[in-house]
């Protein structure tokens, strides 16, 4: 009968190949899901029009935007919530982004900027990130957490989504 030699070498070059598909896995899913040559699939809607936008009601403490998206972007897709939000400053400066949210990772990337002449121009290689409840992108913790997911079902459907946005039901 004749021992079972180990290799350690080999068992450590497995191990590590092992490692590094876990990670890859957890890269993608870092990433929303999304890897940079499908987020150039995502279509661009239209150009969100002022008269059809619908304001967000924020208890956002020293947020002096006025948040607005528009309805007829919202789309829910694979626990992906996009959408057309429009920032409005006290002085009457309008930002426009269209933005992905991942309710599953709790992640967000923006796909595309308004341009001053009224299109959207993609970002180049927008990532995935983390949405967290503090700096200039807060409100998008309070569109995660009160409008547009549930914390243990993921996405909720658009017409919801719509309703908690226009009834302020939290």
């Amino acid at each position: 009968m004749q021992l079972l030699r180990v290799d350690r070498s080999m068992v450590l070059r497995r191990l590590l190949g092992a490692v590094f598909a876990l990670y890859s896995v957890a890269a993608l899913a870092a990433d929303g899901g999304v890897s940079g040559r499908d987020r150039g699939a995502v279509a661009l809607p239209a150009f969100p029009r002022p008269a059809g936008l619908l304001p967000v009601p924020l208890d956002l403490p020293d947020f002096h935007f006025k948040l607005f998206i528009d309805p007829a972007s919202l789309s829910v897709d694979n626990g992906v919530v996009r959408y057309t939000v429009v920032l409005t400053s006290p002085s009457g400066a309008r930002n426009v982004f269209y933005e992905g949210v991942n309710c599953i990772t709790g992640r967000y990337t923006r796909y595309a900027y308004g341009a001053s002449d009224g299109h959207f121009a993609r970002f180049p290689d927008a990532r995935w990130k983390r949405i967290f409840d503090n700096g200039d992108g807060r409100y998008r913790y309070q569109f995660y957490n009160f409008f547009l997911c549930n914390p243990t079902a993921g996405a909720l459907p658009r017409h919801q989504i719509l309703q908690r946005i226009r009834y302020q039901s939290r």
